[in-house]
């Protein structure tokens, strides 16, 4: 029952009163500068290195975005928390769509740089190993919410901490860097 009467923990609602607070929409920012600077033929140069780390960006928040409620969801029980990984989920969606709204807003052909993005082998291959364990991670997930039992608890409990790790590792190193 979601319930915030009687809520089991108070820090966790916090935390997701506070992603809740954060909401913001991906269109509000004006992109008019960025799309000047973008089309200036003198920083050629320099949109090229933004173009890869914006086309890297979109493509791992765009994972982020799909698998933090697919991956905690069937473990999570307490409002709070759900709650709390159904907000967190949103801003990466949020992340996801404004790194979208560049592209749409800031480029000739926003198509073309979507096509890079699926077709950069080597982005997918730096990727790739994130989404090899969201992907495994997944399937443990929704192993236990149908209660197959082809896992152990400690399996899960390692799978749940796999997974925000990866997700650190993700937002903390990738982004960063």
């Amino acid at each position: 029952l979601i319930d915030n009467i009687n809520e089991s923990y108070p820090i966790i609602a916090e935390l997701r009163d506070e992603l809740m607070r954060n909401q913001w929409d991906w269109r509000e920012i004006s992109l008019a500068k960025d799309s000047f600077d973008i089309q200036n033929p003198k920083l050629a140069t320099e949109v090229i290195g933004m173009t890869r780390n914006l086309e890297f960006q979109s493509a791992a928040d765009s994972i982020a975005a799909t698998s933090i409620a697919q991956v905690m969801g069937p473990y999570c029980s307490n409002p709070e928390l759900l709650g709390t990984l159904q907000f967190w989920e949103s801003q990466e969606y949020i992340h996801a769509m404004q790194y979208s709204e560049i592209t749409k807003k800031a480029y000739k052909d926003p198509n073309a740089m979507l096509n890079d993005i699926k077709l950069n082998t080597f982005l997918v291959k730096r990727l790739q190993p994130i989404i090899d364990i969201f992907a495994e991670c997944k399937k443990k997930a929704f192993s236990y919410a149908l209660g197959d039992g082809k896992f152990t608890e400690m399996e899960h409990r390692q799978n749940i901490i796999l997974f925000h790790a990866t997700l650190l590792a993700l937002e903390g190193i990738a982004f960063a860097a």
